[in-house]
């Protein structure tokens, strides 16, 4: 597996605003989502990486007032992998050593992405997580999202202090998706997670029990650069 360099983040920069997805009866649309100010810093502590969502919000350059939006588009689908084979990503990305806990698998039916589910409570997450390193909140569409971010991964909670977005951007974070990590290529994603419902070039995703799963690829690379699991309940 690669590191995640600050090189991979500021290419995820430009594709990886946050958006929360709909399922309709026969398409996906992704909702453009608004960031807002930036949060300040809740503690002291340096972080050598920033979640994509964050390096958006404070990148200066960024048209903040019209969002780039990471649409998906049904085109492109292949029912097979074709880019690198299992054996040169096996010698390419040699497997990382799991340093946070045991590897969980998907279960479509019980979405989770690092232990953390869509509709958990704020409480019971910090329970499994501990103090984030950063807070920071932005406006989506329809209420103030306040990100709490650890170093690999950030979780996004409502109003209500319920989880409404997990997003992993690091190859160290374990995901929970029968051993996927960030920096594997797509074949990788195809054999973990079966055939996508959507699949392009910088998207695949699988749909879940109120929830979508959303895998963002570099096209160059063909590498998986961040991980999202989002609701696809509105807030009450």
């Amino acid at each position: 597996m690669k590191q995640a360099t600050a090189s991979i983040a500021a290419r995820s920069a430009a594709i990886a605003l946050f958006t929360i997805i709909i399922a309709g009866c026969q398409t996906e649309t992704d909702l453009t989502v608004q960031a807002g100010n930036s949060g300040v810093s809740q503690s002291g502590v340096a972080k050598t990486t920033d979640s994509p969502q964050k390096i958006y919000n404070n990148n200066p350059d960024a048209n903040h007032t019209n969002p780039v939006v990471n649409t998906i588009v049904e085109d492109g689908i292949s029912d097979a992998p074709t880019a690198r084979t299992e054996s040169s990503a096996a010698k390419n990305n040699p497997p990382a050593v799991k340093t946070e806990k045991t590897e969980n698998k998907w279960d479509s039916s019980k979405p989770q992405l690092h232990g953390i589910g869509i509709g958990d409570q704020l409480a019971a997450a910090e329970r499994k997580l501990g103090k984030p390193i950063d807070k920071y909140s932005f406006e989506d569409e329809s209420e103030t999202l306040t990100v709490h971010e650890y170093k690999g991964f950030s979780v996004g909670y409502g109003k209500d202090k319920v989880v409404r977005f997990i997003e992993v951007f690091d190859s160290e974070t374990v995901t929970d998706l029968n051993g996927l990590r960030i920096g594997d290529d797509e074949s990788a994603a195809i054999k973990a997670l079966g055939k996508p419902d959507t699949h392009t070039t910088t998207v695949l995703s699988y749909k879940a029990a109120g929830a979508l799963l959303k895998l963002d690829m570099d096209p160059e690379r063909n590498e998986i650069i961040s991980i999202k699991l989002f609701s696809q309940t509105a807030p009450a």
